[in-house]
């Protein structure tokens, strides 16, 4: 994939697959491995571009280690990013712009469709996993849960702080 085209310019399908090269290139070239900023660091995410997902997490490995970062290709990774050694030390502060923009976005709807994918996956799961999912899935239909505020939680469990900023 060229490095002149813009992540948010690809389809969903080639944006994951993006952010898979990206972590392919990490784990090829040592070298390129982003040195981990001090805890406490702030970074500030373009939210302008989110649309999905997969579209968040390449604004927030862009934000935290600049153009093609890798900061996870799914929630999982990203957790395993958050607790260090992917250019982040926590705790830190992740500036969320167009934060109203990524909630839209990464809504019930979208959490729905994320627990009905890893289900379907069945990958990295135990029965309590499913459990977990299918639970999620009912809660996310009753307009109860979101992507976003997963992923918040998430974020928030390996001591980041996000601020949300809707400009």
């Amino acid at each position: 994939m060229e490095d002149e085209i813009a992540w948010w310019e690809l389809t969903p399908g080639q944006r994951f697959e993006y952010l898979q090269e990206n972590f392919r290139r990490l784990q090829e070239h040592d070298h390129l491995r982003p040195v981990s900023d001090p805890p406490g660091s702030t970074y500030a995410m373009d939210g302008a571009h989110v649309s999905d997902l997969t579209s968040f997490l390449c604004a927030l490995g862009e934000a935290i280690n600049g153009p093609r970062g890798y900061f996870g290709s799914t929630i999982e990774a990203m957790d395993d990013c958050a607790v260090g050694g992917f250019g982040a030390t926590p705790p830190f502060t992740l500036e969320m712009h167009q934060a109203r923009r990524c909630r839209e976005h990464l809504d019930a709807r979208a959490m729905v469709d994320w627990c009905e994918d890893r289900i379907a996956q069945r990958s990295y799961l135990d029965e309590d996993g499913l459990a977990w999912l299918s639970y999620s899935r009912e809660n996310a239909d009753n307009e109860g849960a979101s992507l976003f505020e997963l992923i918040l939680d998430v974020l928030a469990s390996r001591g980041v702080r996000v601020v949300l900023v809707d400009d």
